[in-house]
This record gives structure tokens, C-alpha cells and sequence, in this order.
């Protein structure tokens, strides 16, 4: 349960048109006016599966990496099967449809998310209560971790209750550090959002109580910058003041999107709300200036068979629907990224999705053929050519 952290400067580009051309890997179509408004309807196509059952349990953290030189559609199978205490990364060639699962070979733990370093096959990452380096051998299909820092002892006390989540680099090289309960007990608010700066010893708070702590983004917005995050458990997208210079971080956070609001969502696509509609990852992208995101929908129902994403205008924190992603075969889904393998290749946006109980709920379902699959669209409605950079850890 993810997402991207980005501070990006894109290239201004022209604006996307709203008629949605069709793909050989995609079919899109445009929705009659509904509401106050006119919503795309974007269908995804399954790229691939899993190896294994226990891979399709939950990938996350979907983005563009680099290994060996090459780039990669990558992400991390947080654990490998329900009581699993495991978990791999993934690196996956969509030129000819083979992934390299890297197994953690001297540390036990469920990796929730990496991110690059300025160092070749060495990447930032949370496992559990620990974040450190984890350094790839793609030939051995291997990654070795090596410790930088530990979560409070609140945090390891709780375990494995209490594990890392969705986290990112910032901008000025703060380590965000989000957590979940893995109950997911709403009403406890056991979880917290974390920061680690690099000038401070320890680990301290930025969001108190959380649940499941999801999706962070930094953007700038009414003359300030903001950490944008979803908070999945309590159905929000929230904005958080966040002084890059000072470290600075205000006193209470402001609600960008509450999906629990039925009635503002049906000003949007009537419809499309269900109540156990769940905020999960998300990329943020701009186009001509403005903050677009892409985030994913975990559906916690058993009767679903179609996954959805949705795309937003969160210009100046003032959301608008503009795209609505669907994912068929697979409700259940994590995270969105923008991936550009080389300079020839064309912008798509690309989508995890996850079993996470699913399966055992339902049984086996042709209705269900592409649970925990890896999924891809166009991203030529979009309006731009690159996709945005992640912040690298700097070694």
C-alpha cells in the first residue's frame, strides 16, 4: 500500500486533448456527461502475472528503475503469502515478459517500498521497523541489506502488528517513513507517519495517529510546499504543510479528496462511489503547470471484478475527476506509476494489483483471471512525453 514522492519541474508540454485516443495496449472511450461533468473512461490491459500464487498476494510500490544499467518496471511483493514474513522486490522486462524477483538474502522482513540512490544497484528501503540500503545483484538475483536506522522502539515493540508502509525521499532528503496496522483498526489509530531528516538522530512524527499510511507527494500550493498523503483507513487524501528549508510541518493537516464523501463524487461520475472505495498509491504528474495524480483504488469487496484509478486535477488543492482507470479481473488495486523504459519507447501508465485475501474469500473465478497482475494503458491523453523523476537518496 503505496506511493510515489515527487517533487517535480516537467517540462511544460501542451495541453492533453479530453478525446482519448484508442491503443494497441489500451481501449478508452468517452463517457457521456454526467453530473456537472464529463469523466474519461480509460480500460487497462493485463501485462503479466506472478510466478507464483504467493507473489500475487501484494505488489506494491510500483515504479521505473534502473538495474545493471537497464530500465525496469519495478516494485516490491511486500510479503509472499498471508502469514508471510517475507517479501522480494521485482524488476520486470516488458520487451519480452520476464521478471527478476530479487530475494533479500540476509534479513527477514517485508519490504513496503525503495526507492533509487545515487549509487548503481543500491536502493533505499522500509522493512518492518528497519530502513536502510538493500544493494542488488540482478546476476544472482539477490539484494543484501544493510541497516541506516530503526524505527522508535513504539514502532518494533508493536511488531509485527505495526510495519512500514508507503514512504518516500523528499526533496531536501528527508526519509518519509509511513507505517500501518496491519488490523487495520481505524478507531485506534495505532500507525503513524515518520520522518527521518539527515541532520537529526532519530526518527520523529509528522502525523500523530494514521492507520494506514499511503501515497506521499510533495507539490507547492497556495505560495507554500506540501506533503500531500493518503491516510487509506480513513478514505483521505490530506495536505500537510511541509518547510523544506526549516523542517517545519503544520499544526494540522487539510483535506484535499475525502473518498468517503459520497455526495461530492456524484458531482463527479455518477455512480463510481462505493463505500469501501480505499485511497492506495499514487503518481503525481504536471502538465502545463498544473498537479495532476493518478491514484489507485483498493476495493475491499468480495463481489468486484473490475479494479478502478482515478485521475485527478489537485491544481492549488482544489480536486477535479478527470479519468477513470479500469482494471478488469482485478478489483484490488495498489499503485500507479508513469514508466518510459528508453527514448523510443511511448509514455504508459502502469498499474499493481494485489490478491490480499481475495482469492480465499471467493474461491477461483473466471470472472477474476488477473488478480495481482501487472496492468498498462497509453499515457498519451496525458499531454506529456517524460515521466516524473523520483528523488534519489543521496549516499
Amino acid at each position: 500500500l503505496y506511493a510515489t514522492c515527487v517533487l517535480l519541474s516537467c517540462a511544460q508540454t501542451k495541453k492533453p486533448q479530453r478525446s482519448v485516443p484508442t491503443s494497441a495496449r489500451g481501449s478508452h472511450q468517452r463517457c457521456l456527461a454526467m453530473a456537472s461533468q464529463s469523466v474519461d473512461v480509460v480500460e487497462c490491459s493485463v501485462r503479466s502475472l506472478p510466478s507464483s500464487a504467493a507473489r500475487r498476494w501484494l505488489p506494491e510500490g510500483l515504479q521505473q528503475a534502473t538495474l545493471d544499467g537497464k530500465q525496469y518496471v519495478a516494485g516490491v511483493y511486500i510479503q509472499l503469502g498471508k502469514d508471510a514474513r517475507q517479501g522480494e522486490l521485482f524488476f520486470h522486462d516488458p520487451d519480452c515478459n520476464k521478471t527478476l524477483d530479487i530475494a533479500l538474502t540476509n534479513v527477514e522482513g517485508r519490504p513496503s517500498w525503495f526507492r533509487p540512490t545515487s549509487k548503481a544497484n543500491t536502493f533505499v528501503v522500509a522493512l518492518e521497523a528497519q530502513y536502510g540500503l538493500l544493494h542488488v545483484d540482478a546476476d544472482k538475483r539477490t539484494a543484501t541489506f544493510e541497516e541506516l536506522g530503526r524505527l522508535p522502539e513504539e514502532v518494533a515493540a508493536a511488531g509485527p502488528r505495526i510495519t512500514s508502509n508507503d514512504g518516500c525521499v523528499a526533496p531536501n532528503g528527508d526519509l518519509i517513513l509511513g507505517t500501518k496496522d496491519c488490523q487495520f483498526d481505524a478507531v485506534a489509530q495505532r500507525a503513524a507517519l515518520w520522518r527521518k531528516r539527515p541532520s537529526a538522530e532519530a526518527c520523529e512524527k509528522v502525523l500523530p495517529a494514521a492507520t494506514c499510511c499511503n501515497g506521499n507527494l510533495f507539490l507547492q500550493a497556495k505560495g507554500q510546499t506540501y506533503l500531500v498523503h493518503i491516510e487509506t483507513a480513513s478514505k483521505k487524501m490530506l495536505a500537510i504543510a511541509y518547510d523544506l528549508q526549516t523542517g517545519d510541518v503544520g499544526a494540522a493537516p487539510s483535506t484535499v479528496i475525502d473518498f468517503a464523501d459520497k455526495a461530492w463524487f456524484e458531482t463527479q461520475h455518477q455512480g463510481l462511489w462505493h463505500d469501501t472505495m480505499y485511497p492506495d498509491g499514487l503518481v503525481h504528474f504536471q502538465v502545463d503547470g498544473r498537479d495532476k495524480v493518478v491514484v489507485a483504488v483498493f476495493d475491499a469487496r468480495e463481489t468486484s471484478t473490475t479494479g478502478h484509478a482515478l485521475q485527478f486535477d489537485i491544481t492549488g488543492l482544489s480536486p477535479t475527476l478527470e479519468v477513470v482507470y479500469t482494471l478488469p479481473g482485478a478489483p484490488r488495486v495498489t499503485h500507479p506509476a508513469l514508466i518510459k523504459l528508453a527514448s523510443s519507447s511511448p509514455l504508459e501508465l502502469w498499474f499493481t494489483t494485489a490478491d490480499e485475501g481475495l482469492l480465499d474469500a471467493v474461491g477461483a473465478s473466471k470472472d477474476l483471471p488477473n488478480v495481482g497482475g501487472l496492468f498498462s494503458c497509453s499515457a498519451s491523453h496525458l499531454g506529456i512525453e517524460e515521466p516524473p523523476r523520483l528523488e534519489p537518496l543521496k549516499l
